[in-house]
């Protein structure tokens, strides 16, 4: 672990050099939670504490999935972090806004068009190709990080999905926490397939 931060002068003192440090505190907190969560269940016998198939796991079984899904998301989250970019307000751009996966927005009131990279490409082929696609990830994909709610999307995001969306000509991801009023005020279009984003 990198601390080479507490050597540093207060003039020097930059938040970009603790935030390796505080990503590995982050972490180590949520093993602890994710053992202490499994240790009350197994005390209070809890039922209802494993869901779907995971409720025939054993206690070690249990935190060892969730910790290895723990750090998938973060390596989601970091890979998207550092591939994405600042949009350029003022030029032609669309924004489309990822749905929150699995939910019924996309499966199945999505219709045909339920697979979202799908209708991300058959856009890039129906704009000019001056125009960049601007697209933002759901808030909610990467929230509860180590609860049991979280291995329902366990088949809807990986690192081959965003790397298809990125590989796209004039294509990019935004930052999750841009402001999106912004993005639908600037853009040319803005592009979803069932989200209130188009009414907004």
């Amino acid at each position: 672990m990198d601390l080479d931060f507490l050597n540093l002068k207060p003039n020097n003192y930059n938040l970009w050099q603790v935030k390796p440090f505080l990503n590995t505190v982050l972490r180590i907190f949520q093993i602890i939670r994710i053992t202490l969560s499994e240790l009350k269940n197994l005390y209070n016998k809890n039922k209802y504490s494993s869901r779907y198939w995971f409720k025939d796991y054993s206690f070690i079984h249990k935190i060892n999935f969730r910790i290895l899904r723990l750090f998938e998301i973060f390596s989601l989250k970091n890979f998207i972090n550092q591939n994405t970019r600042l949009p350029k307000l003022k030029s032609n751009f669309v924004f489309f806004s990822l749905h929150f996966q699995p939910e019924r927005s996309t499966i199945p009131e999505g219709g045909k068009n339920y697979n979202q990279l799908e209708c991300i490409k058959k856009l890039r082929k129906m704009i000019p190709n001056n125009w960049a696609i601007y697209v933002k990830e759901h808030p909610r994909q990467f929230e509860k990080l180590s609860d049991y709610q979280d291995l329902r999307k366990l088949f809807f995001r990986s690192k081959k999905f965003y790397k298809e969306i990125i590989n796209l000509k004039n294509t990019f991801l935004v930052p999750i926490n841009f402001d999106t009023k912004k993005l639908i005020k600037y853009s040319r279009l803005n592009a979803t397939i069932t989200g209130s984003t188009a009414l907004e």
